[in-house]
């Protein structure tokens, strides 16, 4: 569709529409295209069997589980090029860009699903350090865009309809978006608004690929707050963290304004992340300023039982993805609830999918279930 310019007082609230009125009991598989938010074991599997072995002596061949990150990490503007090490208390799972499992490893089994990396033979997609759109020269990690092409180049381009999908992405956009405005202030409004554009524009390209595929049930995630982590706040960029996701996300409200009448389903991140940041506490947390991995932080961290919400500059603890995940559970109800919904909420049945949406209301404690 064609972008507008849209202002920030757009609702950043979650809008989700009932869909068909016939579905399955459950989705047959997850689809999962994302960042190091969502990250499984893709960029470690690539660092321990591409990257590593391909390093020349003297220095490699490198085993697998070399490229990791070290813990603890230097201080709260710390941001990993690596997933992180194993083993360690603070770290049961290996590959990581936290001190645990990901969101998407505890939504999946809540759908009787997996989360696994396509790296390792899942169908779980996503990279850490991918963007929406652009994919560096070398190839990795590959964006959004990108991983969207290589599953419907193993599936001969047909997206299941009985399947869910989740578009997550967004974060190191906006990074970049920010670093280039903190460089050149005078064009900061410009430099904002061009990258927003750019950003909702990929993602609706997206969505609307997966349709054309034959995609059904979408869930896109707006992009969370950037001015809430310690390595942007670190950098005095806490402002204009917060500005240029508003932005972004105002542009892909617009981008998606069709397609909430199809089925897709916004998540949103924005809200739920900026939640946890104004009131930790409410969420069982005891942190949502600082980096728990940090040296000057792990101890207290540890302590806590590790009930922080960023594990390093950018990166949510396993706590932290846990109250994701609760958030997208409840947004995402059993394809046979949603049709129950549909008929009870609303007292109507069509064999139509383009129907009057179902308006969630935004991220509260009282909207979801936002426990560990």
């Amino acid at each position: 569709m064609t972008l507008r310019r849209t202002p920030l007082s757009w609702p950043l609230a979650i809008i989700a529409v009932a869909a068909a009125t016939s579905a399955e009991a459950s989705y047959s598989n997850l689809f999962l295209f994302g960042d190091s938010l969502s990250d499984s074991g893709n960029n470690a599997a690539v660092f321990d069997y591409v990257i590593g072995p391909a390093v020349p002596p003297p220095d490699g061949p490198l085993p697998p589980g070399t490229l990791r990150t070290p813990v603890p990490t230097p201080d709260n503007s710390f941001i990993p090029a690596y997933p992180y090490a194993y083993p360690s208390p603070a770290l049961p799972l290996s590959g990581r860009y936290s001190n645990g499992k990901v969101w998407a490893e505890t939504f999946a089994p809540a759908f009787g699903l997996s989360a696994v990396a396509s790296e390792l033979g899942g169908t779980n997609f996503a990279f850490g350090g991918a963007r929406v759109g652009i994919t560096p020269p070398s190839g990795f990690p590959p964006s959004l865009s990108a991983q969207l092409g290589g599953f419907l180049a193993k599936t001969g381009g047909v997206a299941p309809a009985s399947a869910l999908y989740v578009i997550e992405g967004g974060g190191n956009d906006a990074r970049d978006i920010i670093e280039a405005a903190a460089k050149a202030p005078a064009d900061a409004a410009a430099i904002i608004e061009a990258g927003a554009i750019a950003y909702a524009a990929a993602v609706d390209a997206m969505v609307e690929q997966l349709e054309a595929a034959g995609a059904r049930d979408i869930v896109v995630w707006n992009t969370p707050n950037a001015g809430t982590g310690p390595a942007i706040i670190a950098a005095g960029a806490k402002n204009l963290g917060t500005l240029v996701a508003q932005t972004m996300n105002a542009f892909l409200l617009a981008a998606l304004a069709d397609d909430i009448f199809d089925g897709v389903k916004i998540f949103d991140a924005y809200g739920v992340s900026t939640s946890i940041s104004n009131d930790p506490g409410a969420y069982g947390l005891v942190d949502a300023a600082n980096a728990c991995s940090a040296a000057a932080n792990i101890a207290a961290c540890a302590a806590s039982g590790y009930q922080y919400f960023f594990w390093d500059g950018i990166h949510p603890t396993a706590a932290g993805h846990r109250l994701l995940a609760n958030a997208m559970i409840s947004l995402v109800p059993e394809p046979a609830t949603v049709v129950l919904l549909a008929l009870g909420l609303f007292g109507v049945a069509t064999t139509r999918r383009r129907q009057t949406p179902f308006h969630a209301v935004a991220p509260s404690r009282t909207a979801y279930s936002l426990t560990n």
